[in-house]
């Protein structure tokens, strides 16, 4: 065995890509990593093969170490082009039946060079020569070698062509991280190519040891295997959404159109946190807090999402566009705002002359009555329950206002207090609290009381639980028509205004609940309040008498 500096410099070559190799076994989850650790085991094999080549001092030697180069000098070029095809998002070249094409004329390099003693296709000549008292191997070559070598040749330069694409059209981080991929991946062929042209006198693969170090750099210094763009122009690029990726350092290594567009030009792969949010007041301490939320910005509005990315320190903040949902959420305060200042005004303007009007038949009830001013007397009376029907109704479409914790028992039976029930009865069987609009969540209540003892001729209401709401039952009449209807506006029974329901339904929404109607066990109507986030407490079951 002979120690020379091809020797030393092989070895050390193949602990570097050694080492490049472990790193992307580290994150070998990420797309297209899985290329460049096969690609670096391949430059092991090669360089390791060449350091015991080297070393030997017989031919036999000599030549077994070249057929494990082999393995390697057949892997680097099909794991090269494989990450260039990822790499430049060109997912389709990479199939494992194309991949398995691509091969296959190095594996049958591979099985010629194995078996070159009885066809010589691949060397010619093998001999042993001595030069300054160093043993080396003199080969000569055969066509099969020389086809093998450009076919390799083809698929470095399908690859470097594939990156040098992508690099064309990303970020300028990116360029600094591939430029190191680039050197690594050429300074080999260019050795390669000095020394089949007798300008060099050292083995190619030994400079494969740039490769190994510039792969080791770019994962250590710039964390490139962290940041490859694979699938990142089909996915990200295109989201309307802004999409902006933070590392552990609050610098920015990614962004998508959208956030550029929103940020301005200040906003860069590489730059700070503080230059890339200047432009958006309020942004940085969305980011800060880790918190989202809304984000009003000269007359466009944003949803702000801020997220960690588990395991690598880095932050994700997206900025979704929320403008015309806002502008229609503005637009439905305003017209809301104008009809109940219209409801109001209606009701102001109505209530005089039906004053008046209910004024003079009482008077004239008063001299002598008849079924005619009875009936007269009750349609202003309806007239007079419309009109505070629809007053509530236009006021049951404003936001909540003070949200509480509600007991629910207590508040049905307040609401039971608060209704002309005669001789029926309320069972309360909930023990469940409820956080709602207190004086709405009553005022739904007593409607759906009213609508039992005045529509359904109930003897008997009760309140009991649902999974995730509560229910309200009653023993009288049931539904004439489809449940489903009676909560339209105006839907109505000859004696009813048609508001009662349709402003529980209002009441409900507001609350962001569900509500539905069902035919109750005892035929009568039963009503199903769902949807509800609350605490419940052992049920608390009672009756309570008129």
């Amino acid at each position: 065995m002979q120690v020379t500096p091809e020797v030393v410099m092989s070895a050390a070559a193949a602990v570097v890509a050694a080492a490049a190799a472990r790193l992307g076994w580290r994150r070998r989850e990420r797309p297209g990593v899985e290329a460049l650790v096969a690609f670096n085991l391949g430059v092991v094999v090669w360089t390791g093969g060449n350091a015991l080549q080297a070393a030997a001092t017989t031919l036999d030697g000599k030549m077994l170490a070249v057929h494990v180069q082999y393995l390697g000098i057949c892997t680097i070029p099909v794991a090269a082009f494989a990450f260039g095809a990822g790499f430049a998002e060109r997912e389709s070249l990479v199939t494992r039946r194309r991949l398995a094409v691509v091969a296959a004329p190095l594996a049958g390099l591979l099985v010629l060079s194995w078996t070159n003693g009885l066809h010589g296709y691949v060397r010619t000549a093998e001999r042993l020569v001595t030069v300054d008292g160093v043993v080396r191997l003199e080969r000569e070559f055969g066509p099969v070698f020389w086809a093998g070598w450009a076919y390799s040749n083809l698929l470095n330069l399908t690859a470097s062509a594939l990156v040098v694409r992508a690099v064309a059209s990303s970020r300028d981080l990116y360029r600094r991280q591939v430029a190191a991929l680039l050197i690594g991946a050429v300074v080999p062929w260019i050795a390669q190519m000095l020394f089949l042209a007798g300008i060099s006198p050292v083995e190619p693969e030994v400079f494969l040891a740039v490769t190994g170090g510039a792969f080791v750099y770019a994962v250590s210094r710039y964390r490139f295997l962290d940041l490859l763009p694979v699938g990142r122009g089909t996915v990200v690029a295109a989201l309307d959404d802004g999409v902006v990726v933070l590392d552990e350092r609050h610098r920015v290594v990614d962004l998508n159109p959208a956030a550029r567009e929103v940020l301005g030009e200040t906003a860069t792969v590489g730059t700070s946190v503080e230059a890339a949010f200047q432009a958006v007041p309020g942004l940085q301490e969305f980011y800060r807090d880790r918190e989202g939320g809304a984000l009003d910005l000269d007359r466009r509005w944003f949803d702000v999402r801020v997220s960690a990315l588990p395991g690598d320190g880095r932050t994700v903040v997206v900025l979704r566009d929320v403008t015309p949902l806002a502008e229609r959420e503005r637009e439905l305060e305003r017209k809301n705002e104008r009809l109940e200042e219209f409801a109001t005004l209606l009701s102001h303007d109505l209530r005089g002359p039906l004053s008046i009007a209910t004024g003079y038949v009482d008077l004239e009830r008063d001299e002598r009555d008849s079924e005619h001013l009875r009936r007269t007397a009750e349609a202003l009376e309806r007239m007079d329950d419309i009109i505070d029907g629809l007053l509530a109704l236009a006021r049951e479409d404003q936001p909540l206002e003070e949200v509480d914790t509600v007991d629910l028992s207590e508040l049905a039976r307040t609401a039971w207090g608060h209704v002309e029930t005669g001789s029926a009865a309320l069972t309360v069987e909930t023990g469940r609290t409820v956080e709602a609009e207190p004086g709405r969540l009553l005022r739904a209540l007593e409607n759906l009381f009213r609508n039992a003892i005045e529509h359904g001729d109930a003897d008997e209401v009760t309140v009991g639980d649902l999974d995730g709401g509560f229910y309200v039952a009653d023993d009288g009449t049931g539904f004439d028509a489809d449940p489903d209807e009676v909560f339209e506006w105006g839907f109505s029974t000859a004696d009813g205004t048609g508001l009662g329901l349709a402003i529980v339904r209002r009441i409900v929404d507001a609350h962001g609940w569900d509500v539905h109607a069902t035919t109750a066990e005892s035929g009568g109507a039963r009503f199903e309040v769902t949807g509800i986030e609350s605490r419940s407490a052992p049920p608390q079951s009672a009756t309570r008498p008129a």
